[in-house]
């Protein structure tokens, strides 16, 4: 074993929890850093196996297969719900799997020392393609969540090679070449891009009696990691109606919780700056978020049919996308929830109007219908959104 397998070993670890780690729950993201995870212990277990023997020739080959079906199950879906707006991004996607099938493929073989090239050769092949294969998937995901990638990606890699240079040096000069070189490297990876989720589950731990405690301190926590992915200015010609419409519904659908309304790139739209800018108001996330928030509500306003008459709640055709959005995410309504509340209140505190539209969403609209009109709401809304900036 050379210095090139605990670089390749930290590299391909290292991508495949900064994956894991990111707040976007989507299976084939998880997917995708799993296999990394697993690209990554195989190769470990590789680098070994002949003092061990056949076991770990054979644990080799099956860390190697599963990063395969990782693999495959993440790039498998994101091609086959590919939107048609974006005609190249299938045809890079298809590269992307056809790249991870050979580095799949390769990796079994050197597993089982089928390969003709020397190991050292083929190990920086391999590691070279892990890091674009890595680079590619976060940036795919980065594009759909409207995020900023390389000042995030840089951060963390500065971070864990400092990690990995303190730890797995000093490990290497106290047992060399071993596979505690690889526990130590693995340690140091882990607790440098998963503390977030390790500072949590202390303060679970500590601040057990304190659950508002914990609550502010994930807030902020959550707030800060997500700053590094924002542009200063979103600017929405740089994003098509489609992709546009996403993040305005998931705006919408976070009015309610500023912490995660924060880490909406809509908070960069030159609108939100410039409301800021004129009322003196400090340029930080939270007043971002609230003069989103309230950008937000005066465009759902706006799409109130005008009244015929003197009732404020109106249950006509033209009043659905005005009441799938005002009542749900400005009021607060849970139409759905077994115990039908507002802000945490019992029903019997709503007021006349929501009372009516509580009892219209329960009886006349199913869930799944709500959720169609406030999709279709939140793209009247995107277009307001395009329209003013």
């Amino acid at each position: 074993m050379t210095w090139l397998t605990p670089i390749v070993f930290s590299l391909a670890l290292w991508l495949g929890l900064y994956l894991l780690a990111r707040p976007a729950a989507k299976l084939s993201l998880r997917l995708a850093g799993a296999g990394l995870v697993s690209y990554a212990l195989g190769l470990a277990v590789s680098a070994f196996a002949q003092p061990v023997g056949a076991s770990g020739t054979w644990g080799a080959l099956l860390c190697f297969t599963l990063t395969g079906l990782c693999w495959a199950g993440a790039i498998l879906p994101t091609l086959r719900h590919a939107p048609s707006t974006h005609p190249k991004r299938p045809i890079r996607l298809l590269l992307v799997g056809m790249t991870f099938l050979g580095l799949s493929v390769g990796a079994a073989l050197l597993s089982l020392n089928l390969v003709w090239l020397p190991r050292e050769l083929l190990v920086l092949v391999i590691g070279g393609d892990v890091l674009l294969l890595g680079v590619a998937i976060a940036r795919l995901d980065a594009f759909d969540e409207g995020e900023l990638l390389w000042p995030d990606l840089l951060r963390s890699l500065v971070g864990v090679t400092l990690a990995a240079v303190v730890f797995g040096g000093l490990m290497a000069l106290a047992a060399g070449f071993s596979p505690w070189l690889f526990v130590a490297l693995a340690a140091a990876i882990a607790f440098n891009v998963l503390t977030d989720r390790l500072q949590t589950l202390l303060d679970r731990i500590v601040f057990v009696q304190k659950p508002n405690l914990q609550q502010a301190r994930d807030e902020l926590r959550e707030v800060a990691a997500a700053l590094p992915r924002l542009a200063d200015v979103f600017d929405p010609r740089d994003v098509d109606e489609v992709e546009f419409a996403k993040l305005t519904r998931r705006a919408l659908s976070h009015m309610n919780d500023l912490t995660k309304l924060t880490t909406n790139p809509l908070t960069r739209l030159p609108t939100v700056q410039q409301r800021l800018m004129d009322r003196n108001a400090a340029l930080d996330p939270i007043e971002r978020a609230t003069e989103l928030k309230q950008i937000l509500i005066e465009c759902v306003v706006r799409l109130k049919p005008a009244k015929s008459d003197d009732t404020a709640f109106g249950a006509g055709e033209e009043w659905r996308h005005f009441n799938a959005l005002y009542y749900p995410y400005v009021v607060g309504l849970r139409p759905y929830s077994a115990r039908v509340a507002l802000n945490g209140t019992q029903s019997n505190g709503l007021s006349p109007d929501a009372s009516r539209a509580l009892a219209w969403f329960q009886q006349a609209v199913p869930e799944r219908t709500l959720y169609n009109w406030q999709t279709a709401a939140a793209k009247l809304v995107a277009q307001q959104l395009r329209g003013e900036s």
